[in-house]
């Protein structure tokens, strides 16, 4: 059997006391831009270097919500050997590619932390639950574990959790849940779409 045990993960809400007016105050702010040009190694076949270490990095140890800019600039800086394998022709979808990110990873975060502003829970957020076991977030009551799966329901994102699912390895006692976001109905801060009060009762309601 594949058991979960919570002290075997690294755990961002141990490790971060940031607040979800942070993370508000950015997303209303902020104006979200993208880039047409896309590059299908870029897209597809390269493996790059992780977007969610970049992104953590200057939540848990800068302590800063950042921009969609400063999380691309950061991504470029701290990955400099990676950069200076791109073509020039790949630079500018490679923009692109962290540009569409980081809502995402904005999103998640947000809804992490009206997790922990709203519910009385043990919230777990790691990223080897997210790659190995396909967590985005790991919630409990004390005796049942939920691991909810977020994602923005489309096309491209249920090819990504096609594959997610793949490489996938299920633990036992945890009750996998879906929280699925739809565009059209989703709440907005700016020009972000965010989970709303719907998705945290949804979560209360497994817990009750």
């Amino acid at each position: 059997m594949n058991i979960f045990y919570p002290y075997k993960y690294y755990n961002f809400f141990q490790q971060s006391d940031m607040g979800l007016s942070a993370v508000d105050n950015i997303m209303r702010t902020d104006e979200l831009t993208y880039f047409h040009e896309k590059d299908d190694d870029l897209e597809y076949n390269m493996t790059l270097p992780s977007f969610v270490d970049c992104f953590y990095k200057l939540v848990v140890h800068d302590k800063i919500m950042p921009t969609q800019a400063e999380f691309r600039d950061s991504y470029f800086v701290t990955n400099p050997d990676f950069i200076k394998t791109l073509r020039e022709d790949q630079l500018i979808p490679m923009k692109g590619r962290l540009h569409r990110t980081y809502p995402t990873l904005a999103r998640d975060l947000h809804f992490l932390l009206s997790l922990r502003k709203f519910l009385d829970c043990s919230l777990i957020y790691s990223k080897k639950l997210d790659m190995e076991n396909g967590i985005d977030i790991m919630v409990s009551d004390g005796l049942i574990y939920y691991g909810l799966e977020l994602f923005l329901k489309s096309d491209r994102s249920d090819e990504f959790r096609e594959k997610k699912k793949d490489r996938s390895n299920k633990f036992d006692n945890v009750t996998y849940v879906e929280i699925p976001l739809e565009k059209d109905k989703a709440s907005k801060i700016g020009g972000h779409c965010v989970y709303g009060i719907e998705h945290l009762l949804q979560v209360e309601k497994l817990l009750n």
